[in-house]
């Protein structure tokens, strides 16, 4: 028996809901994704590019940022990302 359909959840909701659940999960088009942990391997890679992309950007303007960022994609995805460059123009 298929499972009723589930009535999207604002960004609004879908913020104080993650909040409550102290668990990290991905939002897009009004659905929520929980987001499975990272193995040591890809962690190791997520520091190395990190400390790479931090070191390239240097003092200027653009900052990188870190997987407990989270980051709007157009007006219906929020997302945690893994490193994120951004320009203090935005």
């Amino acid at each position: 028996m298929p499972s009723a359909p589930r009535t999207p959840l604002s960004p609004e909701e879908y913020v104080a809901l993650e909040e409550k659940l102290g668990v990290k999960h991905e939002y897009h088009d009004g659905q929520m994704f929980a987001m499975s942990g990272a193995s040591g391997p890809h962690s190791l890679l997520q520091m190395a590019l990190a400390a790479l992309v931090y070191t390239r950007l240097g003092e200027g303007s653009c900052k990188a940022y870190g997987n407990d960022f989270r980051v709007v994609i157009e007006a219906a995805e929020w997302q945690h990302t893994r490193i994120c460059p951004l320009s203090a123009e935005t």
